[in-house]
């Protein structure tokens, strides 16, 4: 919790804001109080991802909706939501207690006893969602609350039914996030999650809440990876570790745990094995309630009354500068690595940034020479300035090819189909922060221009098939010999991703991994940089 910052709007919608709880790739977190003095935890989300998406801001809205309708102790109500606002924003009812994640760091792994309580309510939490035909999708130890009233599920991505009657049995769920998302965070993610599936189920959250108890009781997640993509690997191929699990815990999270959904318990179910479950007179051990008391204290030093003047909320704000830091120099135009730690950076020509920004437009009127010609009666009229750069009239989807190389690229539209082109994913105007590009799922390449400013959120198309754009966790598929291999959802007789490696390598990289079968290579004349060789692996009957 710190001091909110000179751009953070003092008050949203009906809330006074306090405090800043905390920030994240979606947007940030203010601690506020409502008119009667209660708290609330209000979200604002980062005005790029709502500037020129009306989609967003449409799932948002259905997101509040959703959550007001579930009504259960263990979950955090959403009070009040503006998908309309200049910053969208949710408001939420506030509960003091750290994080599960935070506590596990600050007491280290909970007693058999703690995980029950924990896992008792957990369970209830998720009868309740599931009761109402939502799943959460990202139950996960930073988004639960150990209060003193019991475990709180804060921040669930919510899902609606598939346009199905009201009184339907079938219990196909589908996300409002954006299709084509894998949604949740990597370490909690139920196998058929963390394959991609579209269509997920209410066992998902219970293989999440199994991952969660594990990591309750032994501080140690059963499936961690170095990576957060080998994590993933590690769900959709492995068994979980529960060697550490305390025996009168492990006939609760092994069933949770079932690679096959249809044979995870439901939450009714997990809650009659669970039986009544222990109330001790202190929930949590002592060094979780002494960091509730530690944010307690804090909250009373922001909430004490002061005068205070009110700056306009969100809706009055410029949303490009909600997140901007003041003071901070405006960023080079130098490209830069997105979401793979190993890519090339894009630059932007300098000589082409000089040449847009020193254009002087000089008109003679008609009839008249440049040199000893008079201006007449006829008016001086300004002519319409050239786009300066391949992005100035852009559209998300459309293709361009690099004439020049990645050192100093030459960006021209092309046609889309063939491959051997750079795809738009997103574009945002009006600023040159490629770090809007870090967010946005799918990118590998991000870059910026001015006159006009756009940043540009690019991908790669090879092509030899969608599999060149395979991430380690992913699934390909493709016959040894062929030329065309397709990124696909993993299942029996797929490749699974092992390990990626960009740029120039060798067969010998991915020869020394363990797990490593076969490999594909995909090169890019006069761009090495782009090289891409993939160590697959297959999964067999035995895996997912």
């Amino acid at each position: 919790m710190w001091d909110l910052g000179p751009s953070d709007p003092r008050l949203v919608g009906p809330y006074r804001t306090r405090a800043v709880l905390g920030e994240g790739g979606m947007g940030r977190v203010l601690l506020a109080t409502t008119t009667d003095g209660r708290l609330a935890a209000v979200k604002l989300v980062r005005g790029a991802f709502a500037a020129d998406d009306d989609s967003f801001r449409q799932r948002l809205h259905r997101e509040a909706l959703a959550a007001r309708r579930v009504d259960s102790p263990h979950t955090a109500r959403v009070i009040g939501a503006d998908a309309t606002a200049g910053v969208p924003w949710l408001a939420y009812e506030f509960h003091h207690g750290p994080t599960l994640g935070q506590a596990l760091q600050a007491a280290g792994p909970l007693d058999t006893d703690t995980v029950l309580h924990l896992a008792a309510g957990l369970a209830t939490a998720l009868r309740d969602i599931h009761a109402h035909n939502f799943i959460h999708r990202d139950l996960s130890a930073s988004n639960v609350l150990l209060t003193d009233d019991g475990p709180i599920v804060i921040d669930f991505g919510i899902a609606r039914p598939t346009g199905l009657p009201d009184d339907t049995t079938d219990t196909r769920i589908a996300t409002v996030t954006q299709t084509g998302m894998i949604i949740g965070n990597p370490g909690f993610m139920s196998p058929e999650q963390a394959m991609g599936a579209t269509q997920l189920t209410p066992a998902s959250d219970i293989f999440a809440l199994g991952t969660v108890l594990v990591l309750a009781a032994t501080g140690h997640n059963p499936f961690q990876g170095a990576t957060s993509e080998q994590t993933r690997l590690n769900i959709m191929t492995k068994e979980p570790d529960l060697d550490r699990v305390p025996p009168r815990l492990r006939h609760i999270v092994e069933p949770c745990l079932t690679r096959d959904p249809t044979q995870r318990p439901d939450a009714p179910t997990l809650l009659t094995t669970l039986g009544p479950p222990p109330h001790p007179h202190h929930p949590w051990p002592d060094p979780i309630a002494q960091l509730t008391e530690t944010q307690q204290a804090e909250i009373r030093r922001y909430t004490q009354p002061a005068p205070t003047k009110i700056l306009p909320g969100p809706r009055d704000l410029n949303p490009t500068k909600i997140f901007t830091r003041p003071g901070v120099p405006e960023p080079d135009l130098a490209g830069s690595r997105a979401r793979r730690p190993r890519r090339w950076l894009i630059a932007a020509p300098a000589a082409a940034v000089l040449a847009a920004a020193g254009v002087l437009w000089t008109v003679i009127p008609s009839g008249q020479s440049g040199a000893g010609g008079t201006s007449g009666a006829q008016p001086t009229q300004e002519p319409t300035p050239k786009t300066s750069h391949a992005f100035a009239d852009a559209q998300q989807g459309d293709c361009f090819r690099n004439a020049g190389d990645m050192q100093k690229p030459d960006f021209r539209a092309a046609d889309c189909t063939g491959g051997g082109v750079f795809e738009a994913v997103r574009l945002f105007r009006n600023t040159t922060d490629r770090k809007v590009c870090d967010y946005v799922d799918g990118v590998e390449w991000r870059h910026s221009v001015r006159d006009p400013d756009v940043a540009v959120c690019l991908v790669y198309r090879h092509s030899d098939g969608t599999a060149y754009n395979a991430d380690q966790g992913d699934c390909v598929h493709g016959e040894p010999d062929g030329a065309k291999w397709s990124l696909e959802g993993c299942r029996n007789g797929s490749f699974a991703v092992v390990a990626r490696f960009e740029g120039q390598s060798s067969a010998r990289q991915c020869a020394e991994l363990p797990d490593h079968e076969q490999d594909r290579y995909f090169t890019v004349a006069g761009m090495p940089e782009l090289n891409v060789r993939l160590c697959l692996k297959r999964i067999g009957s035995g895996g997912r």
